[in-house]
């Protein structure tokens, strides 16, 4: 088997450890997540605020049959059905997480994706970074982590530590967000 140890960085290792474990084992992978937008062809219609568009589409999707799609600039809700999860160092209960994973692309003319975490039904003031990650170029007025300084124009999956950005939350809402022209969101979930 080849040897990955100069190509990966210690932390897409784990990742791509855990991902094989749950393709081996995935009774183990479904215990230890949460799915909070797949195969769900109403999640659209629950992000009701902002002036973009979202719209479930039925091709071209990372994994399923099913992708989000948001057109400039965001769709959000700051309390979604049922959203109340706990994010805390060492997740035990079922309700406790840690780290948040998605797959998401931009189309060809998009500066950036980006994602915003609602905490107890409250946004992050627009000078805090933590609660926002995005990839590409950042044309909102908002601060944001940057996972990458080019704008994912085939899917990317990527995880983020929550608890080591934010500590001890409970995560109510999202906002996925197109910077420039659309962009798509697939498989979102909270893992432990």
């Amino acid at each position: 088997m080849p040897s990955f140890a100069g190509v990966l960085a210690p932390d897409d290792t784990a990742h791509l450890l855990g991902w094989l474990r749950g393709q081996l084992n995935p009774e183990v992978d479904a215990a230890n997540r949460i799915v909070l937008f797949d195969e769900q062809p109403e999640f659209a219609a629950l992000l009701a605020d902002e002036s973009g568009t979202a719209m479930v589409e039925t091709t071209g999707a990372a994994f399923g049959r099913l992708c989000l799609r948001i057109m400039p600039p965001q769709r959000a809700s700051r309390q979604l059905p049922g959203w109340n999860y706990r994010i805390v160092e060492k997740p035990s209960a079922v309700d406790e997480f840690r780290y948040l994973r998605l797959s998401w692309r931009v189309a060809a003319n998009a500066d950036g994706v980006m994602i915003e975490l609602a905490r107890s039904g409250s946004w992050p003031r627009a000078e805090d970074s933590a609660g926002r990650y995005y990839a590409g170029r950042n044309t909102t007025a908002w601060k944001a982590l940057e996972t990458s300084s080019r704008p994912p124009r085939e899917w990317d999956t990527v995880t983020f530590d929550l608890w080591k950005d934010m500590g001890d939350f409970t995560l109510s809402g999202i906002a996925p967000t197109a910077m420039g022209a659309d962009v798509w969101f697939d498989r979102i979930e909270l893992r432990r």
